[in-house]
């Protein structure tokens, strides 16, 4: 079974599928959570690192009066451009939602996607808001991946995010303009909406009512 979680800022899916975890586990399912953003792969990062290591290498020995911490930091800070990025990130992008995927479906019983396609294409239409091929490209790519059995979409009053935004007090939080629009496109995403505004235990419940599985009682 694949069942992938969308949702809003601070609607609670990592605690949510936390939960779902713990519960197919805990009724002898073998259960693997996938988290992924486009170009941000563990392996990605990986091989990132290894490439920088090498350019910093040849250099070093090209340019010997550049120091390698300074040709890291300020490659570092730069922002890749989409012509860069976006390839990078398509491939990334099939090797983890097309290949490595499939083959945890094959390995478990239960996989959960802590964010799916959708959330890749709402990633890249803000991180390059004046480039509109990276968002068809990915919209596109969707077709290769699998289709989840099950898709939730984890809702909010619009009030009761803002409080659990400010609650939360992240270090580098998206600025209002980019929070809202965000905001509306998963409102408007269509699927199973779950309003994650109760506790947590009642969205758990209304999860698990959604996917037809046996709980206790709401409350």
């Amino acid at each position: 079974m694949l069942i992938a979680f969308s949702g809003v800022d601070c609607a609670g899916k990592s605690t949510q599928i936390r939960l779902l975890e713990q519960y197919f586990i805990s009724r002898g399912k073998t259960c693997k959570v996938l988290w992924y953003r486009p170009g941000y792969s563990g392996e990605l990062q990986i091989c990132k690192n290894k490439a920088r290591q090498l350019a910093n290498i040849l250099r070093r020995t090209l340019h010997p009066s550049h120091t390698a911490s300074h040709l890291s930091s300020s490659s570092n800070r730069a922002t890749p451009p989409a012509s860069v990025w976006v390839p990078m990130a398509a491939i990334d992008t099939c090797l983890q939602w097309g290949l490595k995927l499939r083959l945890l479906m094959r390995r478990y019983d239960v996989v959960i996607c802590d964010r799916y396609v959708e959330d890749a294409c709402f990633d890249i239409r803000f991180k390059y808001p004046n480039f509109h091929a990276p968002s068809v490209l990915f919209a596109h790519l969707k077709h290769l991946m699998p289709r989840p059995d099950h898709a939730f979409i984890l809702t909010l009053d619009h009030d009761e995010m803002l409080a659990r935004v400010a609650r939360k007090n992240e270090p580098f939080p998206d600025d209002e303009a980019v929070r809202d629009a965000r905001y509306r496109l998963y409102m408007a995403l269509p699927g199973c909406h779950i309003d994650a505004g109760g506790s947590i235990q009642h969205t758990h419940g209304l999860i698990l009512n959604a996917l037809e599985l046996p709980h206790e009682s709401l409350t």
